[in-house]
């Protein structure tokens, strides 16, 4: 699974090139606005006068999404834009469990009060969350598009171990025995390094990695896809996959679910993700 946090590389040169062709006045729609002091974790990356629909984007593990920025110029003019950030970038206490952030986040929705219909676009880790607010409230949501769903594997330290490895890039892991064998507080103070390399501040950085780990210790990363009753009755789902073979070998829901393959993506980074076909699959969601 790829992770948003982060960085500093201009890596959202394809967003950008599309926001190059908006007119001053899209440009101007599509500002970044501030949320109420109320809505800790929720922020518009676009906000039309006139919005027809929104698309809700949680973040993944790090507890950002720099996915959703990757959708701006992508989408119908008149879609809002919402992306979630964790409680605890936010200077809160992390929320160490997908009920928790999914009652959180569906709070400041209905706060917010968005342009419907809603449609959850879960990416990584935004996967699990999205089906969690789903779940809490379905009325609220006409449709989820999940990316790529990972496996369904059972909790357990090393298959957490595994997950939190994979976070660091290749030139600053230790061994991985190394890291296997580690405390969690070792583990920790590894990835709260990551995130520091990545531009977020120490103190975000150890409260975000805390709380994030803790999901993902006690869910396995994931809504798992062998829950016949996950879905919530009446909620359309889309799953946009590479491995469309692989998926329906995993997928156990008893809730019928449209399966759109996409090209292999061309690297391990989100803007590697074939954003035509999730951007098309979206956009006729939400209008």
């Amino acid at each position: 699974m790829t992770t948003d946090i982060p960085v500093s590389d201009g890596s959202h040169a394809e967003a950008e090139e599309h926001r190059k062709h908006r007119t001053t006045a899209d440009a101007n729609t599509a500002a970044a606005r501030t949320p109420p002091a109320m809505l800790r974790s929720l922020a518009f990356l676009v906000s039309p006068p006139d919005g027809t629909g929104t698309v809700v984007v949680p973040h993944a593990f790090g507890g950002v999404s720099l996915f959703a920025r990757s959708l701006i110029g992508r989408l119908p003019r008149s879609a809002a834009l919402l992306t979630l950030q964790a409680h605890g970038l936010s200077g809160g206490a992390p929320d160490t469990s997908l009920p928790a952030m999914a009652a959180r986040y569906v709070d400041e929705l209905d706060a917010a009060g968005p342009p419907r219909p809603t449609v959850a676009l879960g990416f990584c880790m935004g996967y699990g969350i999205a089906l969690a607010m789903a779940s809490r409230a379905p009325e609220r949501f006409a449709a989820l598009v999940l990316i790529d769903p990972g496996p369904d594997e059972p909790s357990g330290d090393d298959n957490v171990a595994a997950f939190a490895f994979d976070q660091i890039p290749e030139q600053h892991r230790p061994p991985w025995p190394m890291f296997r064998a580690a405390d969690r507080a070792t583990r920790l103070a590894w990835l709260a390094e990551v995130f520091r390399r990545k531009g977020v501040g120490e103190d975000a950085a150890a409260r975000i990695v805390h709380g994030m780990y803790r999901v993902w210790e006690a869910n396995a990363g994931c809504a798992p896809l062998r829950d016949p009753d996950v879905v919530p009755e009446g909620t359309r789902v889309v799953v946009v996959t590479e491995d469309e073979a692989g998926l329906r070998d995993r997928l156990r829901w008893t809730r019928p679910v449209r399966v759109e393959p996409m090209r292999p993506r061309r690297g391990p980074r989100f803007t590697d993700l074939d954003l035509d076909t999730v951007s098309r699959v979206v956009g006729d969601l939400v209008t």
